[in-house]
Formats: C-alpha cells, structure tokens, sequence
C-alpha cells in the first residue's frame, strides 16, 4: 500500500523503506543498552538475523515468489540497515565514530546501491 505498483521505482520505494526501518531496528537495539548487543556489527548481525527470519517466513509460510537472490538482498539490507542505525546514532550523540566503522558502512551501503540493479533490474 505505501508503494504501488503504479508508482514509478516502486520495487526501490519499498527498499528504502526496508532499510530506514532496520536503520531504527539498529537505533532502538543500540540505545537497549544490551551488554552483548553493542556497536554496529553486533547491531548488524542481530538485525541481519532478524530479515532472514521474515525472509524465511515469507518463503515457508506465504510462499512468496522471489528469487534466492532478492532475498538475499532483502537480508543483506538488515545487515546494513542495523550498520546504518548505529552509526546514525552513535554520529548523533558523540560527532564522531571510528574510522573502520565509517568505511565498513559506507561500503556496505555502496555494495547495496550497486548490486540492486542487478537483482531488480532497472
């Protein structure tokens, strides 16, 4: 419904909204104050786990007709998605964050812009 078909790039619609909703998973999981769950890859990996659970539901439970490929992707937007909240986040109360950080999202995020074409078609 946020995205109809009608809707010109709506396939790119519906990502970016995937992405800022794992991005606010990322900020809420990071700002739990769990002792384990800290800083952007542990962000990372707990809201990749997260997308590839709804991706395997999807797959198990509704039966969707996506190819391994776009879920995959759906899955690596969790992980950069989380990646991204946390680094949002820790940017907003602190102005700075560690060099490795900026460049692993940064990429992260670049390889997601780079490989949807190809997965989505234009």
């Amino acid at each position: 419904m946020t995205s109809p078909i009608a809707l010109p790039h709506h396939v790119l619609l519906r990502k970016v909204y995937a992405l800022a909703a794992f991005a606010l998973l990322g900020v809420l999981l990071e700002k739990s104050q769990l002792p384990r769950l800290r800083g952007p890859v542990a962000a990372a990996l707990a809201i990749g786990l997260y997308s590839w659970a709804i991706e395997f539901g999807q797959m198990a439970i509704d039966h969707v007709a996506e190819t391994f490929a776009q879920h995959a992707f759906d899955v690596a937007s969790g992980v950069v998605g989380g990646a991204i909240g946390v680094f949002v986040l820790r940017v907003w109360a602190r102005g700075r964050m560690q060099r490795s950080e900026i460049i692993l999202t940064v990429l992260s995020l670049g390889l997601l812009a780079a490989v949807f074409p190809v997965i989505y078609g234009r």
